[in-house]
């Protein structure tokens, strides 16, 4: 079965690694601008631009939408997520989900804003309406800075 992977950042470095980390497991990879629609052909995308963006980038419904939080492991730690695209791009990525569709979004709340940030998703997942939505919580709770997991489903 053919797909349509999609990954969105700001930064080169990450697209980069990305790219070649794929391409050593012989997958071909195609970078896009970020002022074009995606292609509706399967294949891996890399986009650099800001995951608030997807709404404007994604022409059609995704089966599966991950966001991973926070910044960019051993790079420049003062290039973070920020509460307000954050939350614009859950939005989005909500009415791109089909039915039966999952979005997953791993929160780093020890970064600096990160605490915020996770409050604020952790409020957009509570209230998702059950009769639409299921949602998960993976969390370390006697740690309160850990990384944690959230997890919607689109039932209907």
């Amino acid at each position: 079965m053919a797909g349509q992977v999609v990954a969105f950042d700001l930064q080169t470095t990450a697209l980069d690694l990305t790219a070649a980390l794929l391409q050593n497991h012989d997958f071909a990879v195609n970078r896009w601008p970020s002022d074009q629609p995606l292609s509706n052909k399967p294949g891996i995308y890399l986009v650099q631009a800001c995951h608030s963006t997807l709404g404007k980038m994604l022409q059609h419904p995704a089966r599966a939408i991950m966001a991973n939080l926070g910044y960019l492991p051993g790079g420049d730690q003062s290039l973070v997520t920020r509460t307000d695209s954050t939350l614009f791009a859950l939005q989005q990525s909500l009415a791109l989900l089909s039915p039966g569709g999952r979005m997953a979004v791993t929160v780093y709340p020890a970064h600096p804003g990160g605490a915020e940030e996770g409050a604020t998703v952790n409020a957009f997942f509570s209230y998702l309406p059950s009769a639409r939505w299921q949602v998960l919580s993976l969390r370390v709770d006697n740690c309160n800075e850990a990384p944690y997991l959230l997890v919607a489903e689109h039932t209907v």
